[in-house]
């Protein structure tokens, strides 16, 4: 892979990963739903779940909208698994604006396969940074 399509390819999946945020944020539950494959898994502290489109709208909609989100663009890596395959990964900051702005950091991980659509997330998993940074 030329230095020319990485950098594409880290632009693309960076745009996906904003736009899913902004739906998070915004509680847009159809745009997070178009963004997440058919099948997809979600891993964090409270484990692993198979999700689809209905459960991925319904969490959405349901969350926290006091919550802003800070990609760190100097943390961003970009493994191009095959043509339709790509994995990024980077660290995220969380402000909360309801708790006195409490900010937590953790490294998220995503999947993110092509297909006739475009993008799609088939694999979110979040680790909390150690010592909260």
């Amino acid at each position: 892979m030329t230095s020319e399509t990485k950098s594409r390819l880290r632009d693309e999946l960076l745009a996906q990963e904003r736009e899913y945020l902004r739906a998070v944020q915004e509680q847009d539950g159809d745009t997070a739903a178009r963004l997440t494959a058919q099948q997809a898994l979600v891993v964090s502290g409270n484990g692993a779940m198979n999700v689809d489109a209905a459960a991925i709208r319904q969490m959405i909609e349901q969350h926290d909208v006091n919550r802003r989100y800070e990609i760190d663009e100097r943390t961003v890596q970009v493994l191009d698994v095959k043509d339709d395959v790509a994995i990024i990964a980077y660290k995220l900051r969380t402000m909360n604006l309801d708790n006195n702005g409490h900010v937590s950091e953790a490294y998220d991980t995503d999947v993110w396969v092509r297909g006739s659509g475009g993008w799609a997330c088939a694999l979110h998993a979040e680790i909390p940074a150690s010592g909260g940074g």
